[in-house]
């Protein structure tokens, strides 16, 4: 810009008058203002970009989760997202702050498995402001245990909350509060119906696969198996380090509420396959491991004498 001012126009062997000098000092300063406000205008355009890119980047929420002495879990979803729910879409509503709805008629589906896999429990918190969420902890024993809490949002969006506490030893008698509330452990030892696990006999990860059970009685014959919340059967995967988990049903890990709402958003009129019907005594779920390492599985199905619950491990290759 200098140069333009002071002898881009001048003929040839002309001398720089010091008129045109001064002229060319002005342009090079106020040109160097203007590229610095282009800069710094960019430099700001960019910054608010990637702060609304960042702010719509699904991460973990922050939950907190206690037990008390009358073997009551009390959880709550203290992430600012969520509790700014409220405000206009201009000041950062985001997708998933919608309001949590029922999926299979539960608000939430919560797991709680001890970090050495022996014990389990699947339950269903009860809540009355949608931030705050408490339940009755059927008998498990002592130990630190990892806390995944499933929910969905009224536009089908689902997520998986997680937390980590320790848990005492529950009283055996402690009421649940929920009817379909269920538990596992290792050394139980049951007389009654089970569960003969099917296949598959290898597992590569990044492959789909079915994860199905057969359903038996005492004497192996087979029993029919009935509606477990709207489904067939409910299946729990996780990593032994606990680096994987979901919650998986025969139609996969759509869950029921988000596919209703797709349907209502595309108006169709068809009604979506809800429960899915297991064939005789057998329940399969299809489901593609995304890391290799050893990964324990929970099945869950009801018969007319209630809900059985078994484990599998796995070794993805």
């Amino acid at each position: 810009m200098g140069a333009a001012v002071r002898e881009s126009v001048l003929p040839a062997g002309v001398g720089v008058s010091a008129e045109r000098k001064q002229r060319a000092r002005l342009a090079m300063g106020g040109g160097a203002l203007v590229m610095l406000f282009v800069l710094f205008g960019g430099w700001r355009w960019w910054s608010a970009v990637d702060e609304w890119h960042r702010a719509r980047l699904q991460r973990p929420w922050s939950v907190t989760s206690a037990f008390d002495s009358n073997a009551t879990l009390h959880f709550a979803i203290t992430d600012s997202i969520w509790l700014r729910r409220g405000i206009p879409r201009s000041e950062g509503y985001r997708y998933h702050t919608a309001p949590v709805i029922p999926d299979h008629g539960k608000l939430m589906h919560m797991f709680l498995v001890r970090d050495d896999q022996q014990a389990f429990a699947h339950i269903h918190p009860a809540s009355s402001d949608q931030n705050n969420y408490t339940a009755q902890l059927p008998a498990v024993p002592a130990g630190t245990y990892r806390l995944y809490a499933d929910i969905v949002h009224e536009n089908g969006f689902a997520q998986t909350l997680t937390d980590t506490l320790q848990i005492p030893a529950t009283p055996a008698n402690a009421p649940s509060t929920d009817i379909d509330d269920t538990r596992w452990q290792a050394d139980d030892r049951l007389a009654g119906p089970t569960l003969w696990w099917i296949g598959p006999k290898e597992v590569m990860s990044g492959r789909a696969v079915e994860l199905g059970v057969d359903v038996v009685g005492v004497n192996g014959a087979p029993l029919q198996v009935q509606p477990y919340m709207g489904m067939a059967g409910h299946a729990v995967v996780e990593r032994k380090d606990g680096r994987v988990f979901v919650h998986l049903h025969p139609l996969g890990t759509i869950s029921m509420a988000a596919q209703q709402a797709v349907v209502a958003k595309s108006r169709s009129t068809r009604v979506p396959h809800t429960v899915a019907a297991a064939i005789g005594n057998r329940v399969t779920f299809p489901y593609a491991f995304p890391e290799p390492g050893q990964y324990r599985v929970w099945i869950q199905v009801r018969i007319a004498r209630g809900v059985v619950t078994s484990a599998f491990d796995v070794t993805v290759n």
